[in-house]
C-alpha cells in the first residue's frame, strides 16, 4: 500500500541499470526513451492491476521543466496510454517550485510539498468521466518516500478516490512506517 491507504506498485528497483537510465531521461534529455519505457510498462501493469479510465502524471513545476524541456513522467504516461488506450490527462500542476527532494527526508518532503500541487484550473473532466467517479493510474518515474504521491493522492481526492500509483522503480525504503497517510 501507498501512502493515504492507495495501492502503489513499482516495476523494479532503483539500482544498476534502471538508476542509469533514469539519470540520463531526467538530465541529459533522452525523452524519447521515456516514451519507451512507459510503453514497456503496459504488459507487465495489465498483469497486475485493471484498466485505469486515465493516466495522470506527476508534473513538474514550469520552470524545472523549462529546463529540462520536458516532463519525464508525462512522456512515460503518454507512451503507456497509447498502449493501454487511455487519456493522459494532466489534473494536477505543480503550483510551488520545490527543490530537489533526495536529500531531505522524509517529513521534510512533506513540508515541502503540502501545497506544492493543486488541480489544474484549465481542465475539467472529459465527457466520459463526467458520469462516474473515474478510476486513476497516477504515475511517476522513482518512488523514494512516497511524499510526492501522497501529495498527489490528496490533490486528486476533489477528483477521484479511485487511485492506484505506478512508477518506473522504487528506492530501497528501509523504514516503511515513514510514509504518512493521507
Amino acid at each position: 500500500m501507498a501512502p493515504g491507504g492507495f495501492p502503489c506498485i513499482s516495476y523494479t528497483r532503483y539500482e544498476g541499470e534502471i538508476q542509469q537510465l533514469l539519470y540520463l531521461l531526467k538530465y541529459h534529455g533522452f525523452n524519447p526513451l521515456a516514451y519507451l519505457l512507459g510503453e514497456r510498462l503496459r504488459e507487465w501493469y495489465l498483469a497486475h492491476w485493471p484498466l485505469p479510465d486515465a493516466i495522470v502524471p506527476v508534473p513538474l513545476h514550469q520552470a524545472r521543466e523549462k529546463i529540462r524541456g520536458y516532463n519525464q513522467s508525462f512522456v512515460m504516461a503518454m507512451g503507456l496510454g497509447r498502449k493501454i488506450g487511455r487519456p493522459v490527462i494532466p489534473w494536477v500542476i505543480r503550483a510551488v517550485e520545490t527543490p530537489a527532494l533526495y536529500h531531505f527526508t522524509p517529513q521534510e518532503r512533506m513540508q515541502w510539498l503540502q501545497s506544492a500541487f493543486q488541480l489544474n484550473p484549465q481542465l475539467t473532466l472529459p465527457r466520459g468521466l463526467r458520469e462516474s467517479v473515474p478510476s486513476l493510474l497516477i504515475l511517476d518515474d522513482i518512488l523514494t518516500t512516497g511524499s510526492t504521491l501522497n501529495a498527489m493522492c490528496k490533490t486528486l481526492l476533489e477528483v477521484s478516490d479511485r487511485q492506484v500509483c505506478l512508477t518506473l522503480a522504487r528506492a530501497d525504503i528501509t523504514d516503511p512506517l515513514a510514509f504518512k497517510s493521507v
